[in-house]
């Protein structure tokens, strides 16, 4: 079998680089090290049946930058195909192109959030022949209509944000109208229209886990402007690419993404039915592995973090935990590339025997000992089930993501009412609905039609029992109050709550505490009477 592993540091053609707009590899300069965003290559790894690269990218700026994550919704994640020179394999991770070539839905995509000095690796696996897999392009136009073609570079692109991407988004589109719902342009004339507006922004966001480290941004045709791009150029390849490109491929592209199928996926129901136990081994950690971010570790304490560095293998007997993780394998969409900061190594076995071995990047994607690659857009719940231990840090971390998702529908409520009372004349203030209705208000404001159940979802603390709202409002926190002030925060159950500090409950979490929301979108998880007090509350 042919295989060959080249490393980046050992040979100089292998170029990591920073372009700012539209850049070509073929013309890529060498790798500024006084740059502040970079793309190096760490390996470049070939054998008969993939080609695999590593990299790492750093921030090395005094910033945020957003990374595109994800250009279709959770599924492929990258598109791949035959520049029309039909030497170079582009792969690119970007929204900001045109869609050239494909009548289909506007595709959402998904950017992560790098923070200042920090880092990320990831591998990009193909497997061999390459085809490709257009999401906002078919490639080249060209008059080849199949047969096989060499591969003699590869070019990685992958678009990304500098500062703060939600709050650039929102800056753009909080003065423009509002959309009437159900209304929907032909083709958008302005960005807030491609957004769908402030109170469609703010809703597609809920579902995100950890909103303060991901944000969903529709295809814009290039209206949102600022993307900027990293490239990698990948030289001296000689990698089969098989696949009919130009008109014919232009004719098979389905209208809808849902209806395109997928090479290998979703993954294939495994036959792993008499599975009797898992043995799971997490590296560096399991703190690492399910609370990656700085903002999930703020919310535990010193002895909770330590406690999750200890662990490190896990058994699982239990057959429920195991069917679940089985039937939840199933569900994953075939993918490219995968982070690699955090992974478990999960070993199935029937009894004594070894039955097959995986691969959990970060908790989201699965890479199989075939080489083959599947991704959960929202995560291996199944992994958590497998760890009872981290179950009252997943329900705090969940409660401080309502507490943000509510934020930003007070920070914005005032441009939601505007909008539905036909006032224009407010623009450009803020201000908070009256404390002693401010659930009922912010509730009907950004309810869709049809959508009541998962608007009200927002307002129930996850770990706390019966009830349809666990927050209460500080009245005397205003927009222009200090950034530190108390706005929200946990209580027993009830509606329209406000008040002070004599409202707040230990008792929804165990272990005991309460989270709060500071008028800046700060969470905090309170354990004590003497935190709590320490707060500002007027």
């Amino acid at each position: 079998m042919r295989e060959y592993t080249i490393v980046a540091a050992s040979v100089f053609v292998y170029v990591s680089l920073v372009v700012v707009g539209r850049g070509s590899c073929a013309d890529a300069p060498t790798y500024d090290k006084e740059k502040d965003m970079s793309i190096i290559l760490m390996q470049t790894k070939v054998t008969e049946k993939t080609i695999e690269v590593r990299y790492q990218i750093r921030n090395d700026s005094a910033h945020d930058i957003w990374l595109c994550d994800d250009i279709d919704a959770g599924h492929s994640g990258v598109e791949h195909y035959m520049d029309k020179d039909l030497e170079t394999l582009r792969v690119r991770r970007r929204l900001g192109v045109p869609l050239t070539g494909i009548d289909r839905e506007a595709p959402i995509g998904r950017y992560t959030r790098l923070a200042s000095q920090e880092s990320r690796i990831e591998s990009l696996l193909l497997h061999l022949p390459v085809r490709s897999w257009p999401v906002l392009t078919v490639g080249a136009v060209s008059r080849v209509s199949s047969g096989s073609l060499p591969v003699k570079r590869l070019c990685l692109e992958i678009g990304f944000y500098s500062g703060n991407l939600p709050e650039t988004i929102l800056d753009r589109i909080k003065d423009l109208p509002e959309l009437v719902y159900g209304v929907h342009p032909t083709y958008p004339s302005n960005v807030a229209e491609w957004f769908g507006g402030v109170k469609s922004f703010i809703r597609i966001n809920e579902s995100l886990r950890d909103r303060d480290e991901s944000v969903q941004v529709p295809w814009t045709n290039q209206v949102f402007e600022g993307e900027q791009v990293l490239q990698l150029a990948v030289h001296d390849l000689s990698v089969p690419w098989v696949g009919a490109i130009g008109h014919q491929e232009l004719s098979r592209a389905p209208r809808n993404v849902a209806e395109r199928p997928r090479a290998e996926g979703p993954f294939p129901a495994p036959s792993f039915g008499r599975c009797t136990r898992a043995d799971i081994q997490y590296t560096p950690s399991a703190l690492e592995f399910f609370f990656p971010h700085a903002s999930q570790q703020d919310l535990l304490s010193s002895p909770e973090k330590e406690y999750l560095r200890t662990q490190k293998t896990l058994l699982v007997e239990d057959h429920e935990y195991l069917g679940a993780f089985i039937e939840e394998m199933a569900t994953g969409f075939q993918c490219e590339v995968v982070p690699e900061n955090a992974t478990a190594n999960v070993v199935l076995y029937r009894d004594d025997e070894c039955l097959t071995s995986l691969l959990v990047y970060d908790n989201v994607s699965i890479e199989t000992q075939d080489k083959q690659r599947f991704r959960y857009s929202d995560g291996l719940r199944s992994m958590r089930q497998f760890t009872p231990q981290i179950r009252p840090f997943d329900l705090r971390l969940e409660c401080a993501d309502h507490l943000r998702n509510l934020w930003y529908r007070l920070r914005f409520y005032h441009k939601i009412t505007d909008s539905r009372s036909g006032n224009s004349t407010a623009a450009g203030r803020t201000s908070y609905p009256v404390a002693g209705e401010w659930s009922a208000r912010t509730e009907l404001a950004y309810r869709f039609r049809h959508d009541n159940h998962s608007a009200l979802e927002s307002y129930k603390c996850p770990s706390a029992r019966e009830g349809k709202c666990h927050y209460a409002m500080n009245p005397a926190c205003e927009p222009n109050s200090a950034g530190d002030m108390v706005l929200l925060f946990e209580t027993k159950a009830g509606w329209n709550q406000h008040g002070g500090p004599e409202l707040f409950t230990f008792d929804n979490h165990d272990p005991r505490g309460g989270c709060v929301l500071l008028n800046d979108g700060t969470v905090k998880f309170i354990r004590t009477e003497e935190e709590l007090h320490a707060l500002r509350w007027k």
